[in-house]
């Protein structure tokens, strides 16, 4: 029994070290400056115009509406997961480190390592997009559950103010709805498993050997799905953008949902379970020697 634990104790060491080192190159990867790059952007499309709105009434917003109104930007919610699915395209690794990882765990425990750091990967990104949005309104906000007047009154009090973006980014469909606190959780839960859901279908074009097809394949999910939501369709609801976007769950005229947070959650957990088996069922034929990607 001792000897099970010993090895069992090994194996999740080795996972958790797979999971650690490939989260560490992930990060001094040199292409997280598309990540400040979106930052920049963010701040010029969404933070500016929040600040603006706050002088021009003389009141403060929320601690959180800059990223809520980022996380519902009609705009920002493709850019939000096509950057990254950049950041992540040579997820998972192949190099001389992965069959050493394989060799001394075995392939399924690998596979965990990739799912582990996936979560870390996704965390840590919305984490600082986060916690950018809050810096970026730093001096401008209050902290409470209640939405400010620069969301709610700031098209009533400045009707003729059309060329604002930002007062159509927080509308009636979401702050009729939600506190401000339960719209961040969705916020960020939903695109949590937005993200996830995309990376466990990039890691099993890996499995298949095309990764470079699981990148295309996401992009092709969050560009039909923005297409058919800005359309209104049914249809939006068989791609996962729409789910991770809350006020498309809201009718446009009742307070009521279309579709429900609940049936969202269930729809990204069945898709990545669904694929997380698939891809378990994939490891056994793979080569983790040299094949052509395609």
């Amino acid at each position: 029994m001792e000897c099970k634990n010993e090895k069992m104790g090994k194996r999740h060491a080795v996972i958790r070290n797979i999971a650690r080192n490939e989260y560490i190159r992930w990060i001094c990867d040199p292409r997280m400056i598309l990540f400040f790059g979106m930052m920049i952007f963010i701040e010029t499309y969404v933070a500016e115009g929040m600040l603006a709105h706050s002088e021009k009434l003389g009141k403060p917003f929320g601690v959180f509406e800059i990223f809520i109104a980022v996380a519902n930007s009609t705009e920002l919610c493709m850019v939000i997961p096509a950057v990254y699915l950049l950041l992540i395209g040579d997820f998972p690794r192949r190099d001389g480190n992965t069959l050493l990882y394989v060799h001394r765990a075995g392939k399924y425990h690998w596979l965990l390592g990739q799912i582990l750091t996936s979560v870390f990967c996704i965390l840590t990104y919305l984490g600082a997009i986060l916690g950018g949005c809050i810096l970026m309104g730093a001096g401008h906000y209050f902290i409470g559950n209640r939405w400010s007047d620069v969301v709610t009154k700031y098209r009533t009090i400045f009707p003729n103010d059309m060329e604002s973006t930002v007062s159509f980014m927080i509308t009636e469909r979401l702050y009729n709805q939600f506190s401000p606190y339960q719209a961040l959780g969705y916020s960020v839960s939903l695109l949590f498993g937005l993200l996830f859901f995309l990376t466990i279908l990039k890691l099993l074009f890996f499995l298949l050997g095309k990764p470079t097809v699981g990148v295309a394949a996401g992009v092709c999910l969050i560009g039909f799905g923005w297409l058919f939501s800005l359309l209104e369709l049914k249809l939006k609801w068989i791609f996962p953008l729409s789910h991770a976007i809350e006020w498309q769950h809201c009718d446009e005229i009742f307070r009521f949902m279309t579709v429900s947070m609940a049936q969202s959650y269930l729809y990204f957990a069945i898709l990545s379970v669904a694929l997380i088996f698939v891809s378990i069922i994939l490891m056994e034929q793979y080569n983790f020697g040299y094949v052509e990607q395609r």
